[in-house]
């Protein structure tokens, strides 16, 4: 990834007050726009198609991805092909573990309190705690997975995989069922190598991760993100932590030598995303 268009689709779609009908005016402002982004030296387009809140921002035929379809949804054929058309690379992010409307649908995909069947909140119900999907659960990695293959199947042969990452609790409260005393960096780890065997080299996955999460260990991930088996790894930096050109070919460096073979640095605070 050379240079990157962040083509969120709920914003974009939010921003042109598009309801259910109004997708033809999407794809419009997209291919009319086209040549403009070429021609500012955008070669990726990643899009948003499924949100943190759980949301599916096009017509899943998976149970969980249609009970949590978005009000306005893309048909993800014409977007794709409009993109590849221009000569740009459609991206799919998918949000993974963060999904509340998810565990709400299929308790079976959800982190539960220990003993209960109540959905383990991260935090007080009253100040808006959500349920998170369980990575120890074969189904939640199967539903992932099946969202990679229908984008896959619509076009995007590149899939952005945030939120692969427990939540930063490790209360006792949490029951994650049978774990067979795989920790949180090893089971990541086996959920990444489960996505990359099935589709093999049919898809490039890409991994996205804060800065804190990549240089150093967190609880979310049990380790740094480079020791998970990622391949092509995003790097999110935020405000406070911006990077010279030094720190950034450093940080790539270290990186590299780890293990990871392709690197992006999205450093909006530097104006830089590549």
């Amino acid at each position: 990834m050379k240079t990157i268009l962040a083509a969120f689709f709920s914003g974009l779609a939010g921003s042109l007050g598009l309801g259910g009908g109004g997708v033809l005016v999407l794809y419009l402002v997209l291919a009319l726009g086209m040549p403009q982004l070429k021609a500012q030296g955008m070669t990726y387009a990643i899009l948003t198609l499924k949100d943190t809140a759980g949301q599916v921002y096009y017509a899943s035929q998976t149970a969980v991805g249609a009970a949590n379809a978005a009000p306005t949804q893309v048909e993800l054929t014409s977007v794709a092909s409009i993109f590849k058309e221009e000569g740009l690379v459609p991206v799919a992010a998918l949000t993974a573990f963060r999904d509340p409307a998810g565990a709400r649908a299929d308790h079976a995909l959800a982190i539960r309190y220990q003993g209960q069947e109540y959905l383990w909140l991260d935090n007080k119900a009253s100040a808006g705690g959500n349920p998170w999907l369980n990575p120890y659960a074969a189904e939640t990695v199967q539903y992932i997975g099946d969202l990679i293959a229908e984008v896959h199947a619509a076009g995007f042969d590149q899939v952005l995989l945030e939120n692969v990452q427990f939540p930063s609790s490790t209360s006792a409260k949490q029951d994650y069922g049978t774990t067979n005393g795989v920790d949180r960096a090893g089971q990541l780890t086996a959920d990444i190598a489960a996505w990359q065997a099935r589709f093999g080299d049919t898809v490039t996955f890409w991994y996205g991760y804060s800065l804190a999460e990549v240089t150093g260990s967190s609880s979310q991930l049990g380790a740094p993100a480079a020791q998970l088996g990622v391949k092509n790894l995003l790097v999110k930096v935020p405000s406070s932590s911006t990077l010279d050109a030094a720190a950034r070919e450093e940080l790539t460096l270290s990186l590299t030598e780890a293990g990871v073979e392709h690197v992006v640095i999205r450093d909006d605070a530097a104006s830089y995303f590549e």
